[in-house]
């Protein structure tokens, strides 16, 4: 963080200087009282006193905007040379296995952590190549952006860039939740790169629409955005322990909510609003690669509605209704998960 403080001692000299040569000026041209009242030009001042101090503004004036430039190109230049392995916090776990690669991708609220009950159980055949989503779990802070992650397309150029840098190629995707849409995204850019994807509890758009279910209301999701501002941790509270089900196991909730309490709360927000405002119904149809989908008898924030709309719309794509509860099977049914995988592949 050497930038910042760097930048910091800048500006306030840029500050100072500014503030100095301005305060000559006002000197200089009489002020006596409010700066609002227009001074009266002091008879018998050099002129040469004025010009040398307009001057002095001036250079003052260029010297800051020099600063601001220089921060701006640092910036940019920072987020150029942040490569995808380390934005992303990739994980790599590779046991020599020779049937490819498998990568797990999290959704809403957790990190790649989520998948350590299911990932292990493939950790023998395939390398296994994990990340966190930009905004969640470790993944570097300085890289979030809300006017670039505006749209699930970022996070998909995100796992593409992934895979370009490990060179990857015959993926088998496993994306719980939004990173099921964000993978699926991907596989239409870029088809060649996947062998088969694995969607848990994904949906094509959250809000309900004429002859579609997607499980909520606009004045649902508003009510959920304000509380999210107005209390974010007593939403998590709340939110986890719904989203998650399985009341007697009360661990996993807390489990959850602990990953979500992580989450700079406004950029949960505006994560969130991303996610739930997202409508991708016509990019189904457009894939080309297998598909299984996992959907649990009860999901409060999928419904079986939104789950059959994917399997109506990609086609020869696999639905499967797990026995699990709560939008997190493969955190509270993890065997079911690997059961499924196992079958497919």
């Amino acid at each position: 963080m050497v930038y910042a403080h760097q930048n910091a001692v800048q500006q306030l000299v840029a500050k100072l200087y500014i503030a100095n040569a301005v305060a000559r000026l006002y000197r200089f041209l009489g002020f006596r009282g409010k700066p609002c009242i227009p001074p009266q030009f002091p008879a018998g001042k050099n002129i040469f006193r004025l010009t040398s101090c307009l001057l002095e503004l001036k250079r003052a004036y260029r010297t800051f905007k020099q600063i601001i430039i220089f921060q701006v190109l640092i910036h940019i230049l920072g987020r150029m040379s942040l490569d995808a392995i380390r934005k992303n916090n990739v994980t790599v776990l590779d046991k020599g296995g020779k049937m490819g690669t498998m990568v797990f991708a999290h959704g809403f609220g957790t990190d790649q952590n989520a998948w350590q009950q299911v990932a292990p159980a493939f950790a023998n055949d395939y390398k296994l190549v994990l990340y966190d989503n930009v905004g969640a779990g470790q993944s570097a802070p300085e890289a979030f952006s809300p006017n670039k992650y505006d749209n699930l397309g970022s996070y998909a150029d995100d796992l593409l860039d992934i895979c370009h840098e490990l060179n990857l190629r015959d993926i088998i995707f496993v994306g719980h939740s939004v990173s099921g849409m964000i993978g699926l995204l991907a596989s239409v850019k870029e088809p060649a790169l996947f062998q088969k994807m694995i969607l848990v509890g994904a949906s094509a758009r959250y809000l309900n629409d004429t002859g579609y279910t997607g499980g909520f209301t606009q004045g649902d999701l508003d009510n959920l955005y304000e509380t999210m501002h107005t209390n974010y941790y007593a939403w998590v509270s709340g939110f986890s322990a719904m989203a998650m089900a399985n009341p007697d196991r009360p661990q996993l909730a807390q489990n959850f909510a602990s990953t979500l309490s992580a989450i700079r709360p406004d950029i949960a927000l505006s994560v969130a609003k991303v996610i739930f405002q997202s409508d991708n119904r016509s990019e189904p149809a457009k894939v080309t690669v297998p598909v299984l989908l996992l959907q649990t008898r009860e999901d409060i924030a999928v419904p079986r509605e939104a789950a059959e709309f994917l399997h109506n719309n990609i086609a020869g794509s696999q639905l499967i209704i797990v026995d699990a509860e709560g939008h997190f099977p493969h955190m509270s049914a993890p065997a079911e998960i690997i059961n499924a995988i196992k079958t497919f592949l």
